[in-house]
């Protein structure tokens, strides 16, 4: 019984560190693109 359940719980575990990992390279790619948005923004040349 207990291989069945590897049999799920694996692949399981799998695919939820690989959403970790998705969602934390989006994250740094957000926070980069709004720091150098906001760093745009203070450095215009209006002012």
């Amino acid at each position: 019984m207990a291989v069945g359940r590897c049999n799920v719980l694996l692949p399981a575990l799998a695919g939820f560190i690989g959403l970790i990992a998705y969602a934390l390279w989006r994250k740094t790619r957000t926070d980069a693109c709004c720091r150098q948005a906001s760093r745009d923004s203070r450095s215009s040349p209006n002012e």
